[in-house]
């Protein structure tokens, strides 16, 4: 059995998943966090329950038959994991989609086109 108690586990959620490989290599070498990429409401949920995840990276638009969000998944996230980081990366660039994501409880919230992933883990890096 591998000893990952330090290790920092970052949970990406997104349905782009050339784009959340692109982050978890990038995390896993530059930021040394160990990374599980998810696509589905219901799978993030359940690595949320069972694993001790630091950080959450999450769209908003997520693919659901019973048609939940990734607003949705900030809000439950926050609910029961009251010391996890939420970050947001989405192509949602409104402001009232920040302002409601951050209400709900995310820490961060990031537009795809106008960061980089060098600037997340920056920025996730201030919230460890």
């Amino acid at each position: 059995m591998v000893d990952n108690s330090n290790k920092i586990l970052v949970l990406i959620n997104d349905t782009d998943m050339l784009l959340a490989k692109v982050c978890r290599n990038k995390f896993e070498k530059q930021g040394g966090w160990e990374v599980v990429v998810t696509s589905d409401y219901d799978l993030a949920i359940s690595m949320l329950k069972y694993n001790a995840v630091s950080l959450l990276m999450t769209e908003l638009v997520i693919n659901d038959q019973q048609g939940r969000t990734g607003f949705d998944l900030v809000a439950v996230a926050r609910k029961e994991y009251n010391d996890l980081i939420i970050a947001v990366f989405t192509e949602l660039a409104h402001t009232s989609d920040k302002e409601k994501a951050t209400s709900l409880g995310a820490n961060k919230y990031f537009v795809k086109s106008k960061t980089t992933i060098n600037g997340i883990i920056d920025e996730i890096k201030l919230l460890m």
